[in-house]
């Protein structure tokens, strides 16, 4: 079985599209499957990661443009003329030009191909920024190579079921398997101060505004406590959350630790007390998983698919952001509660471990690649 990954970014610096499709490779490998990964090129110091933690480093394309805007001729022409010595191609990402004209292609060709929507499927995507250009993009390209896709790849069940209210005319067959977990264990050694680690890209999805206006409250009950933002984005919204920051007065208890890796982001974890992710929308939430790997307890809100996973095992608190009381008080307990703190200790890296093995993660995509390539 030879299996293609396509999407428009592998750097590190993309979040959890890039770990997510690094932990479904090694799966695929560890499965027996072929895999080979073409992107647009991230740079030599990304390049150099892939060449450190994976046995097979991607295939890299020049590209212009970036963000969701970026393209690469280069690629698109390399798999036109090569795309069909793979069994099937598994594209991730809707919306952007590399993984909507990529599947073009596929459709073209009549080659199997499976989409891994990253949840640009849901409500949140078609109603926030940019709706109505996002809807005529839609129309126009991702919805044909939908209807001609030989099935989609969801993360969670959470995941699917938003993304069939848009697509259920498609008759679409649907897999959700989510992202393997294949990291280090961290052992914990918590700072003094009790520490709220935020462990993601700083960008308007995540709500990081309601966790800034929580934190006054936290303060209030946990004057030690202090908030850690780890990620990064663009300057002008970094430069409006730091202002947040400045007008609420919190200043003294929120540190921007900027974006982290590696060792780095392995000391954050060990250090923290508690994390959270209360984005308005997450198809999953690798850093969730990180943090619940970790031994972490989390405060997440509804939004975030891989919360009733979290919530059932006792990992995490889930707490409607709109509502700043219930998020400062869910906050304090994640902080401060000795019985979850030491329950999320003992159990949170054996449940993960568990239950995204690489193993079982790697049968279940060699089945859904089995299915779709018949």
């Amino acid at each position: 079985m030879r299996v293609l990954h396509v999407l428009p970014s592998v750097s590190r610096s993309y979040g959890g599209p890039t770990q997510s499709l690094r932990a479904f490779s090694l799966a695929s490998l560890a499965a027996g499957i072929d895999v080979e990964i073409a992107a647009p090129d991230p740079g030599v110091h990304e390049r150099r990661w892939w060449e450190e933690s994976f046995p097979k480093p991607p295939r890299y394309f020049p590209s212009v443009g970036g963000g969701a805007f970026v393209a690469s001729p280069h690629l698109l022409w390399w798999l036109w003329r090569e795309g069909d010595r793979f069994d099937v191609v598994h594209i991730h990402a809707l919306q952007n030009p590399v993984s909507s004209l990529a599947a073009a292609i596929c459709r073209e060709r009549g080659w199997p191909f499976v989409v891994r929507p990253l949840g640009m499927l849901s409500q949140f995507t078609f109603t926030h920024r940019r709706r109505h250009a996002k809807r005529l993009y839609y129309a126009a390209l991702d919805r044909p190579n939908l209807r001609s896709c030989a099935g989609v790849h969801f993360t969670t069940e959470g995941e699917r079921e938003e993304g069939l209210l848009r697509v259920a005319d498609l008759g679409l067959r649907t897999f959700v398997i989510p992202p393997p977990w294949k990291g280090e264990a961290v052992p914990r050694s918590p700072a003094s101060r009790p520490q709220l680690l935020f462990l993601s890209r700083l960008h308007p999805v995540k709500n990081i505004e309601a966790l800034l206006r929580a934190w006054p409250r936290v303060m209030h009950s946990v004057p030690e406590a202090e908030l850690v933002l780890a990620g990064d984005g663009d300057p002008p919204y970094v430069a409006s959350l730091r202002a947040l920051v400045s007008a609420l007065g919190i200043e003294p208890s929120v540190r921007f630790s900027g974006f982290v890796v590696g060792q780095q982001k392995s000391d954050l974890l060990a250090a923290a007390h508690a994390s959270a992710l209360i984005s308005f929308h997450e198809n999953f939430g690798v850093a969730a998983l990180e943090a619940m790997a970790a031994g972490l307890p989390l405060v997440l809100s509804p939004t975030v698919h891989v919360a009733p996973f979290a919530q059932e095992h006792g990992l995490a608190t889930v707490a409607d952001p709109s509502d700043g009381e219930a998020l400062s008080n869910a906050l304090i307990k994640a902080l401060v509660d000795p019985a979850m703190r030491e329950h999320c200790r003992r159990s949170g890296p054996e449940i993960v471990g568990r239950e995204f093995s690489i193993e079982t993660i790697g049968r279940r995509l060699l089945e859904m690649y089995e299915a779709v390539s018949r």
